[in-house]
């Protein structure tokens, strides 16, 4: 063959492109299965999630805003920095798919510690140190259909040509064959977290920082706390942590039972409410309810989203507390502290 010749030329090169795209197939379906050649080292993830947002920098759009929110005491990890790297940016170019319009990305890194006292059922994630890298949007959210699909190889949304559906299956398998858990947290019009939970690397343990028993402090069960959360799954975990730590909680599943309820209930000391429900009253919604007919209840809000997205106008104007999820018992506990120990010094 004469590659001289154009015609000749053009073959090579769509030969080749053709050879380098299965090849990259491969690897992301090795990656799924659990089986690719990693190359794990000791690293802090804030490295290479900075790494690959310089990246995102010039191709994720003028009218998508990137924003971080990286911990300064991150716990180091033992993984691959390129599947890391890979992971972030497979995630913001999907959040960026999902906003159309324009919209806003995070990412955020933080150090999660989950106890016996906590449920392995509330997030599938066993007991131990982890290192979470969330990426968080603002877009058209997933019906819980997507979600239950959304790991799975060649599974998309997109149009054709437009995606392989491998991206997030691979960061799956990545993330699962490096120890770790992925979650995700989506609401219909509202948004998706992905959340990454990476183990903490043992090794880098000084013995000031071994890991001791966590202990609940006592919290006070006389409060009366009402629940008001429209994921029955999420319900039912909280108010099984409520009772362990004390508590009698009342429940209900939307906001406008919650003030159908305190309309006959008075009594109630808390709120412990998602932002995000269905039925027509947000979290906000209810908490400007309380806070005009019901002033010496205090509100606590919780949301999987980001803290920083959480927290727009009505939360700085309103000075509302926000617990972002996932949260585990003790800080559920400090949270619910803090807020009583306001209510009685005001008092």
């Amino acid at each position: 063959m004469d590659i001289t010749d154009e015609s000749h030329r053009e073959l090579l090169n769509d030969a080749d492109s053709a050879a380098q795209m299965g090849t990259r197939l491969t690897h992301r379906l090795l990656t799924f299965a659990r089986q690719s050649q990693l190359e794990p080292e000791v690293l802090n993830v804030n490295d290479h999630a900075l790494g690959a947002m310089e990246l995102l920098g010039s191709t994720i759009g003028e009218t998508i805003t990137l924003s971080a929110n990286l911990a300064p005491d991150l716990w180091r990890i033992r993984a691959d920095s390129s599947e890391i790297e890979n992971a972030v940016v497979n995630l913001a170019i999907n959040a960026r798919d999902a906003m159309p319009e324009g919209g806003k990305i995070q990412v955020d890194t933080k150090n999660v510690s989950f106890s016996e006292n906590d449920i392995e059922d509330d997030f599938g994630v066993p007991p131990g140190d982890y290192v979470n890298l969330s990426v968080s949007d603002n877009g058209s959210g997933m019906t819980d259909d997507v979600k239950s699909r959304v790991f799975e190889p060649f599974f998309t949304t997109k149009e054709s040509g437009k995606g392989t559906g491998l991206g997030l299956a691979s960061i799956h398998g990545f993330v699962y064959q490096s120890g770790g858990h992925v979650r995700i947290y989506s609401e219909v019009g509202h948004g998706t977290v992905i959340n990454l939970y990476l183990p903490r690397h043992l090794e880098t343990r000084t013995p000031q920082e071994t890991a001791q028993p966590t202990r609940i402090e006592s919290t006070n069960g006389d409060a009366r706390i009402l629940v008001v959360e429209d994921n029955d799954m999420v319900r039912k975990v909280t108010v099984k942590r409520l009772r362990a730590l004390g508590f009698n909680p009342e429940q209900v599943s939307n906001g406008t039972e919650a003030v159908n309820f305190l309309e006959i209930d008075a009594g109630i000391d808390l709120i412990l409410s998602d932002i995000v429900m269905g039925g027509g009253l947000s979290g906000y919604d209810v908490a400007r309810w309380v806070q005009s007919n019901l002033p010496q209840c205090k509100v606590l809000l919780t949301s999987g989203f980001s803290e920083q997205m959480a927290e727009d106008s009505d939360v700085q104007t309103a000075k509302l507390k926000v617990l972002p999820k996932p949260y585990n018992l003790v800080e559920l506990q400090q949270a619910i502290s803090s807020i009583i120990e306001n209510k009685t010094a005001d008092a």
